[in-house]
């Protein structure tokens, strides 16, 4: 349709791009409040004329210039107040606009303890996951450091998924703790010295969203029938869903990544 999309938290643009290629005639207001990000947006994005982007956050994001026809959320959507963000979103869109979020979902939880082993068992079994292609391609044969952190890494998380599924959540949240510091301290802030390193850097950044998780508001994800419950009450219509990875459960509502497509309806409460 017309007017213009606004990819929320852009991030460094890589997932922005992917979508520019697949929709030629696109249009996008970049959003992203990170300054070293934000420098990544613009780098990246500097070939796409269809782009413009802007630094600031949702909150701060102000759309009486031109109609917002499609608003897209890729990885971004558990940095803000999922219930302020409906709402936000929908005050932005035209009537029948579209919003489509990909994001990690957590499995259901109706407790802090429930959402702390959730959190454990989501981030832990992404690491795991990645951890076993690269077991089958024997990467972590060279013995330096970041080996050992790669092994140590392995075997924390594994007994933390294992004692969170058995209840024993303090003791996995402590275990996933203690295991952010050490790497926090002891892995080298220089370029990888070998793949196995590349990989380690990235496990530490998802075990930092896992205890940002257990301690910060902003970082608490919600779970899948609970973003549909507030996207309805916000005003808005599923019109498709699809879990494209899963971290636990086994149907497709349960913990993992998730695509979901909503529709502005034309008449909600939020306008009386």
């Amino acid at each position: 349709g017309g007017g213009f999309s606004v990819d929320v938290g852009s991030g460094s643009g890589a997932a922005l791009i992917m979508l520019l290629e697949l929709l030629p005639n696109l249009h996008v207001r970049a959003v992203e409040p990170d300054e070293t990000a934000f420098a990544y947006l613009c780098h990246n994005t500097k070939d796409f004329s269809r782009v413009v982007c802007e630094r600031q956050s949702l909150l701060e994001l102000q759309v009486t210039d031109a109609p917002v026809s499609v608003v897209t959320l890729i990885g971004s959507s558990h940095r803000v107040n999922t219930a302020f963000l409906f709402q936000k979103v929908w005050h932005a869109l035209v009537d029948g606009g579209i919003l489509c979020i990909a994001d990690e979902i957590l499995p259901s939880f109706s407790s802090r303890e429930e959402r702390n082993n959730a959190l454990v068992r989501h981030h832990s079994n992404y690491i795991l996951a990645s951890m076993a292609e690269i077991d089958m391609y024997g990467l972590d044969q060279h013995k330096n450091g970041e080996t050992e952190l790669y092994r140590q890494t392995r075997q924390a998380l594994t007994r933390a998924v294992l004692e969170a599924q058995y209840g024993q959540t303090g003791a996995a949240v402590k275990r996933c703790r203690d295991l952010y510091t050490e790497l926090s301290e002891k892995l080298p802030p220089k370029q990888p010295a070998s793949p196995i390193g590349a990989f380690v850097r990235y496990y530490f950044w998802e075990i930092q969203a896992m205890v940002a998780g257990f301690d910060y508001e902003i970082a608490r994800k919600t779970h899948v029938k609970r973003l549909l419950s507030l996207a309805n009450g916000s005003g808005f219509d599923l019109l498709r869903h699809r879990q494209v990875y899963a971290s636990t459960g086994v149907d497709e509502w349960d913990g993992g990544t998730h695509v979901f497509t909503f529709q502005k309806r034309t008449a909600s409460f939020l306008s009386r």
